[in-house]
């Protein structure tokens, strides 16, 4: 009895670059026997390919069957054509495959090929395609649909997209409408698909038609449209039509598909599917390891699920998003466009010349610097020219055709086994101004090789040579650069040439010295990540009133909103919004020439994807430094920010139950997690974390600061004040019931400052907490794990108690948090705040106009009087008053006529309110002729 043949697979395989990826490919898809049949983009240097399979297969690379090759262009008929011609290859084989299988060089196996062997098998008679009548279904999620096939394309989109869309603006103008050729109908799916060699043939056989090719030539993207409307046509029985796709591609927002990297290796593990697309160039360790988990021969998945997703893709993508940024830093949906360089935390540098001449020059003077491994030209055209004893042995020196094949990933490997402090390389660039046009060694891939290194934030590139050709450069950095940056990111240094002996200035040999030496020790950069409600606007008054004696002692200081006003809020934004606030901090603190640069950003415990901060290990030596305040007491602390800077009128009347309620959306107070995120991203002995106790003296609480940048001089250190303390509860109460939200910033300040004086006083100074005693707990005992974690890992204490202080005030459950009656208002409070005003406007003429206006307001309460004798308003004022009478007021009237507010609310809102807005601006009046110095807000 003789067994039956192996069922034989056929593989057509489409590449245009990254020939080492498709060599591996290759090399398993002809394990067991099986025909491959490869097409290369015309473009592409088939030599290149050829090396690589050489290197793979031996002998066995010639069992590749070659096609006929085209010059492929996105969406147009020449992927179709270059798809037959690979299946035309097919037909010379004694025995055609069964199935075959289209796959892009990129694609890589993620099960055995044994089980798909056998499930195509066990489907002998099924074509496996994605396919949707477009007629009925919407299929593509943007752009146009029908229009593909009822409209004439002569042009790509790409290249002219104003006249493309324009052809198709006024096609549909004169309802132009054509029709599918040879009886088919429209239907549209994905272009990887797993047909049966009969169904190949047929599509080979409708091509060879001159009216089916006539049309298809002027579809767009018609490779996802001719296969999959042939097969969908003209196979005999549905049943022998599945639209599940073997192949597993996960797109992106723009439409492009997303790579896979090592980290998704779990991912890919879980999924049905027999091939993935695509993963990207230079991950040979995802590839690797996708080999040997086929080796172990996993169990395969069950028939009804192959080619679902599973339900974890997007909780898996959500993960890698929050735990590893990588390639998504770039702006394009998982691909980096500097491969593996984008991964490493190395600082290097090239010096950029116009001469052969000055290279050399720069060479000899750097190669006497110290902790610095500097090489000549990595990329000459030649050659590669290695510091001596730094030679890659797998990229020997005269394999610039290896080296090419992966540039960015050379020089990942090149900066991954240096050991030195700096390393650096040489790069002539033809931008002499008098020169004309670039030569051509700057032309196709070395432009693109330079303009991405340009973007890696790790890189310093140094000019020698004159002003315009510095700025020629640049422009033509932007010219060249694939992905159409506003900016460049690399760090720029212009040495300029003496232009004649007779200025003397100083040589540019010293000033590369000089930038060389400063590279290659790396500043230490101190950042003080808040949290808010922790000093730190105490803190940051006091590095600006001491930036000169800290500088004196080599301390530099760069605060967030000194070098961008939303540079925390730029890392939760967009991934190219976060590299330039990288690029930012980068530029300030090199500009600030220290050997310490201190950021101080208190709203860097916002920031989800800490991730995104760690280019800046490349550049200094990082220490974090976080205060931790009790949670209940810092949540008490931020409802005071809030209501005294409200940001909306929403905020302004917000009540201490809905604030509570919606506490957690402060994801930072789980300590833990935050402490976790930016011990992932720096490491655990760069973080320093201090506990904040309000009742602490300042300087105390700073006194970890003070180690840090290394400062001893006591009077600095005394010159610490608080700034921006809380508010009482009862003051609060009663700031939250007046409209100060429409108030100006300055009035607002005004009345702040009168409220905590007053309320300081002993007549209404009384001893209260905001939030109950009650919550309060049930606050700290949500955090008692999370906190306990902290205690053991940061302050080393068994017991897992984190905060030891003691609450100095009682907790009584709710007499602080209530507004005082309208009563206690009008004759106790009312009258204290409107002599705090007086005593801040005197000395002041009679003007009893004002008594007449403002006195019916208040009635005749003892003090009140005072004020309407005073001459504390001039016409500006007046108008203000008018104001607040005649409009606003009026606005006010549908609140005063709700039942559920109390009198004190409608006396605050009536009567004191419309008074302290006119006083207040009465006093930020005479602030600004300069007879006192305001508050401002932090």
């Amino acid at each position: 009895m003789t067994s039956s043949p192996p069922y034989r697979l056929g593989f057509a395989v489409l590449a245009h670059d990254a020939p080492e990826a498709c060599a591996q490919l290759i090399e398993r898809l002809l394990d067991r026997g099986d025909a491959v049949a490869l097409h290369l983009d015309k473009k592409a240097d088939r030599s290149r390919f050829e090396t690589s399979l050489r290197q793979r297969l031996g002998k066995r690379w010639r069992e590749v069957l070659w096609a006929e090759r085209v010059d492929v262009r996105w969406a147009e008929w020449s992927m179709v054509e270059a798809t037959l011609n690979a299946l035309h290859c097919f037909t010379v084989l004694e025995a055609a495959p069964q199935h075959v299988l289209l796959l892009s060089g990129s694609d890589y196996p993620i099960r055995p090929l044994e089980q798909l062997r056998h499930f195509l098998q066990r489907h002998a008679n099924t074509d496996f395609i994605d396919h949707h009548d477009a007629e009925r279904t919407h299929w593509v999620t943007k752009g146009a649909q029908q229009e593909r096939y009822r409209l004439y394309h002569w042009l790509n989109w790409r290249r002219h997209p104003r006249l493309f869309d324009l052809s198709m603006k006024l096609q549909n103008l004169l309802r132009v409408r054509r029709k599918m050729p040879a009886g088919l109908r429209p239907y549209l799916g994905s272009q990887w698909w797993a047909l049966r060699w009969e169904s190949c043939q047929r599509c080979m056989s409708l091509a060879s038609q001159k009216e089916v090719r006539r049309f298809f030539k002027k579809t767009w993207v018609p490779d996802e449209l001719f296969f999959q409307s042939v097969c969908a046509s003209q196979v005999p029985s549905r049943n022998q039509l599945d639209r599940r796709m073997l192949t597993h591609v996960r797109f992106g927002r723009g439409g492009a598909p997303i790579e896979f990297f090592d980290e998704h290796l779990a991912y890919l593990k879980q999924q049905p599917f027999f091939f993935a697309r695509k993963l990207a160039p230079g991950f040979n360790k995802l590839r690797d390891t996708l080999d040997r988990y086929a080796e172990s021969s996993p169990a395969p998945p069950p028939d009804r699920l192959v080619g679902q997703a599973t339900a974890a893709l997007d909780d898996f993508f959500a993960q890698q998003r929050q735990a590893s940024q990588r390639h998504f830093l770039w702006g394009r949906p998982g691909k980096p466009p500097l491969g593996e360089l984008g991964q490493l935390q190395n600082r290097y540098a090239v010096v950029v010349a116009e001469d052969r001449k000055t290279l050399n020059q720069a060479q000899n003077v750097l190669r006497k610097q110290g902790k610095v491994c500097w090489h000549g030209e990595l990329f000459a055209a030649d050659r590669i020219e290695y510091a001596p004893g730094a030679e890659l042995a797998e990229y020997p020196a005269h394999n610039v055709a290896l080296r090419d094949q992966d540039s960015l990933g050379f020089l990942a490997s090149l900066l991954r086994n240096s050991s030195a402090s700096l390393t650096g390389f040489c790069w002539q660039v033809g931008c002499r101004p008098e020169a004309g046009p670039a030569p051509e060694r700057e032309s196709g891939k070395t432009r693109d090789l330079l303009a991405a290194i340009a973007r890696d934030l790790n890189c310093h590139l140094i000019y020698v040579g004159s002003e315009p050709g510095f700025k020629k450069l640049q422009t033509q950095l932007k010219d060249w650069d694939r992905h159409r940056a506003p900016e460049l990111f690399a760090q720029f240094h212009h040495l300029p040439m003496a232009s004649s002996a007779a200025t003397n200035p100083p040589s540019w040999q010293e000033g590369l010295s000089t930038t060389v030496a400063a590279l290659a020790e790396k500043p230490q950069l101190l950042m003080h990540i808040g949290m808010q409600r922790t000093g730190s606007t105490a803190l940051q008054r006091w590095l600006r009133a001491n930036s000169d004696a800290l500088a004196e002692q080599g301390v530099g200081q760069i605060l967030s909103r000194d070098v961008q006003p939303t540079l925390s809020a730029d890392f939760n934004a967009s991934p190219e919004q976060a590299r330039r606030a990288v690029k930012a901090i980068i530029d300030a603190a090199l500009e600030s020439r220290r050997s310490l640069i201190i950021l101080s950003d208190e709203d860097f415990v916002r920031i989800k994807d800490v991730e995104r901060l760690k280019p800046l290990k490349a550049h200094f030596d990082v220490r974090v430094l976080c205060y931790l305040r009790q949670q209940d007491q810092w949540l008490e602390s931020w409802y005071n920010q809030i209501l005294k800077w409200p940001w909306s009128d929403t905020q302004q009347a917000l009540s201490l139950d809905t604030f509570l309620a919606q506490s957690k959306t402060y994801d930072w107070l789980d300590y833990q997690a935050l402490l976790k995120r930016w011990k992932l991203s720096f490491g655990r002995e760069a973080l320093h974390v201090v506990l904040y106790e309000a009742s602490e003296n300042q300087t105390n609480l700073f006194t970890r600061f003070f180690d840090l940048i290394g400062t001893s001089d006591l009077h600095l250190q005394t010159s610490l004040q608080r700034h921006n303390q809380s508010l009482r509860p009862d003051a609060l109460m009663l700031l939250r019931n007046l409209p100060q939200y429409q108030w100006p910033q300055a009035s607002r300040v005004q009345l702040i400052n009168a409220l905590s004086a007053v309320y300081e006083g002993a007549e209404l100074k009384r001893e209260s907490q905001l939030i109950p005693g009650a919550v309060r707990q049930d606050i700290r005992r949500s955090f008692e794990g999370t906190n306990a974690a902290v205690a053991r890992d940061y302050f080393d204490r068994p017991d897992g108690i984190l905060f030891t202080q003691q609450d100095s005030k009682k907790t009584t459950p709710e007499a602080g948090a209530e507004l005082p009656s309208a009563a206690v208002l009008a004759n106790k409070t009312a009258p204290l705040l409107i002599e705090w005003f007086l005593r801040q406007l005197e000395p002041m003429h009679v003007r009893t106009e004002w008594s007449d206006a403002l006195g019916p307001r208040l009635g005749d309460q003892a003090g009140i009087k005072t004020l309407l004798n005073t001459d504390a308003l001039n016409t500006r004022e007046r108008a203000v008053w008018h104001e607040v009478q005649q409009t606003r007021h009026q606005g006010f009237e549908a609140q005063l006529k709700k039942e559920s507010m109390s009198e004190a609310q409608r006396f605050l809102l009536r009567d004191l309110g419309p008074v302290l807005e006119v006083l207040c601006a009465a006093l930020v009046r005479r602030h600004r002729n300069g007879t006192k110095a305001g508050v401002t807000p932090d």
